[in-house]
């Protein structure tokens, strides 16, 4: 083979093995028409498919309460919601109880977790109708948070409204959700990735 036909299959290699990208314009025209809207975009966003996904349980047509593979929400999570709840308005701070196995401390119990206490404060008896907006608050901060994040790292404001979407509707925060927990954990992750890129609380602001 000679030196030009060496080339020629030279460059019909390069040109097969090249991978075709998409145009950066389109990206670059939704970063110039949304602006500083990205994060009420994503906002607007994550609350609509929350409502579309959620709409029985918000509407109180159903209980975000399960007996099937996330029997823990009846069994445990549910009844432990209840006790705390009474036991604040009857005792105070959760201490000790006589109603949990045949004695033993409380606390903190769930008070450790911002969403448990906002759940408790409601009575006793609204709680399971409140769980389900619980979790549709936590499932949009956790996309806010993650917005922030790719958004700290330099990522297009395209590229940070797909990525909040994708990280707030996952598996590991939507069916992790029936445990009340994992749920909590998404949030509190996306905040620390955003925590750990920026300290600065002002320099945080014109982020968003």
């Amino acid at each position: 083979m000679n030196k030009r036909s060496k080339a020629r299959a030279g460059q019909t290699c390069r040109k097969d093995s090249s991978i075709k990208t998409s145009s950066p314009e389109r990206i670059d025209l939704f970063d110039r028409y949304v602006g500083r809207r990205g994060v009420w975009l994503c906002l607007i966003a994550l609350l609509g498919i929350c409502s579309y996904v959620f709409f029985d349980f918000l509407t109180f047509s159903r209980l975000y309460v399960f007996k099937g593979i996330a029997s823990d929400s009846y069994n445990a999570v549910l009844p432990s919601l209840i006790h705390l709840s009474r036991y604040i308005r009857t005792d105070g701070i959760p201490r000790w109880s006589f109603y949990v196995g045949m004695g033993q401390n409380v606390f903190p119990e769930g008070l450790s977790s911002p969403f448990t206490t906002l759940i408790i404060l409601l009575p006793f008896d609204k709680i399971p109708f409140g769980i389900a907006w619980l979790e549709v608050l936590k499932i949009v901060l956790a996309g806010l948070c993650f917005y922030g994040y790719l958004r700290t790292i330099g990522l297009t404001k395209f590229t940070c409204f797909a990525g909040a979407l994708l990280y707030a509707f996952s598996a590991f925060i939507i069916v992790g959700s029936a445990w009340y927990s994992y749920s909590a954990t998404g949030v509190s992750v996306a905040l620390l990735l955003l925590a750990f890129e920026n300290g600065d609380v002002p320099e945080l602001v014109e982020i968003y």
